[in-house]
């Protein structure tokens, strides 16, 4: 659509400005090729207003609030990490953060003498290469890994479940 049908689309409406209203009036009386652009134009715009508006049927809002009634609604998306899967976690750290300060204060030398009121007690020297704390870590390390290949075992059937569900 060039400019001069869209203004004389403008003004069939009337929706133009003063300049572009005396542009077509002079228009009008000098150009034999925009008069029978502007009767053409002019009778299909007479056409699209004898038109009249389709209207729904008087059923056509219960019919389709019936079939969004039926239709599955989404499932939100979950978390991959879960609020159950961050409490197990934030519960594992927890746990493991008091077996060290349980073992931390058991090897603490609690020693109090008769000048002072309070308790005086030197730091363990952890020695890493020891038995015992190897055993821990030993310990540590292993119930990491049985809690990490569960997780991925449930997250394995979950998307195996899932796939199945889809075929």
């Amino acid at each position: 659509m060039n400019n001069f049908e869209q203004i004389i689309w403008n003004y069939l409406d009337g929706h133009v400005s003063v300049e572009e209203k005396v542009l077509i009036e002079q228009l009008l009386k000098s150009d034999a090729e925009f008069i029978s652009l502007f009767e053409e134009i002019k009778s299909i715009h007479l056409q699209v207003s004898t038109l009249e508006l389709d209207e729904p049927s008087m059923s056509f809002g219960r019919n389709l609030m019936e079939k969004i009634q039926f239709e599955h609604s989404p499932v939100p998306q979950k978390s991959l990490l879960g609020k159950w899967l961050i409490n197990t976690i934030s519960l594992f750290f927890l746990a493991a953060i008091l077996c060290v300060l349980g073992i931390l204060f058991f090897k603490i030398e609690w020693s109090q003498s008769p000048e002072t009121a309070w308790f005086e007690f030197t730091m363990p020297q952890f020695a890493l290469d020891s038995s015992s704390y190897s055993f821990l870590i030993n310990l540590f390390v292993f119930v990491d890994i049985i809690v990490v290949l569960y997780f991925f075992d449930a997250f394995i059937s979950k998307k195996m479940k899932s796939k199945n569900d889809h075929d």
